[in-house]
């Protein structure tokens, strides 16, 4: 992961803040938090805001995070805690907790209780497809839409939002694109790399991420590629560390 096109993402994703967020706040954007893809970015895009989902940071002691969950609980979860406890979040003007399990569940509450940031709210989310659990969620996204609308002292209107999704929507179709390149007989991109680009996406303003992904795109469209005798497929829980795969 050391080629110029790549330098953009390793550098996000290398730490928790980085140069892209620290921008967006210099020009008055607030950045808001959150771990699960139930909260929509599209929605709080369209309320100026900068969607980041929340990393952990590997080899940091998660003692402080143990004591108020549990060693039971996921290191993960454990990681987010204690730093979040200890500052490193610091830079975060908002947090949307979710119920995505009861470790994010308490992970959230527990931030929210002994570190609470200048906006926070809770999203609820069913856990069957039902029709009526559908509109359930979508009263839930009014109502963050309207929590939003507070705090911010804004009015977000339906072509805000459609706006938004056009352009994430842009973002996730050239995510796409890369990922597309490791078919090939000899891919242009490694699959750590493809691991850092996927995680610079939730961690930078879109607009940021579309500008270096594009130019990723076409770097390695016409790259040689490299050629690999094992193709190994990784699989299980969430993992945030290119430099472990």
């Amino acid at each position: 992961m050391n080629s110029a096109d790549m330098m953009p993402f390793k550098d996000v994703v290398s730490q928790l803040s980085n140069q892209y967020l620290r921008n967006a706040q210099s020009h008055g954007k607030k950045v808001v938090c959150f771990f699960c893809s139930y909260v929509p970015p599209e929605l709080l895009h369209a309320a100026g805001v900068v969607p980041y989902r929340i990393k952990g940071m590997p080899g940091r002691d998660i003692g402080l995070g143990t004591t108020y969950l549990s060693s039971r609980i996921c290191t993960f979860c454990r990681n987010t805690l204690s730093l979040a406890l200890e500052g490193e979040f610091s830079f975060i003007d908002g947090i949307i907790g979710c119920n995505t399990c009861d470790h994010i569940r308490r992970t959230t509450q527990n931030w929210i209780i002994k570190n609470p940031p200048e906006f926070h709210t809770f999203l609820h989310v069913p856990r069957a497809k039902r029709d009526e659990n559908i509109s359930f969620y979508q009263d839930e996204l009014i109502l963050l839409k309207e929590y939003l609308e507070s705090w911010l002292d804004i009015r977000i209107e339906d072509c805000d939002i459609a706006s938004s999704i056009i352009i994430y929507n842009r973002a996730r179709s050239i995510l796409r694109e890369i990922s597309d390149l490791r078919k090939q007989d000899k891919p242009a991109l490694t699959g750590a790399e493809m691991l850092c680009v996927s995680l610079a996406f939730h961690m930078m303003p879109v607009e940021d991420f579309i500008n270096a992904a594009e130019k990723l795109l076409e770097s390695r469209k016409t790259s040689s590629g490299f050629h690999g005798d094992v193709r190994i497929l990784l699989t299980g829980s969430m993992i945030d560390e290119p430099d472990y795969v």
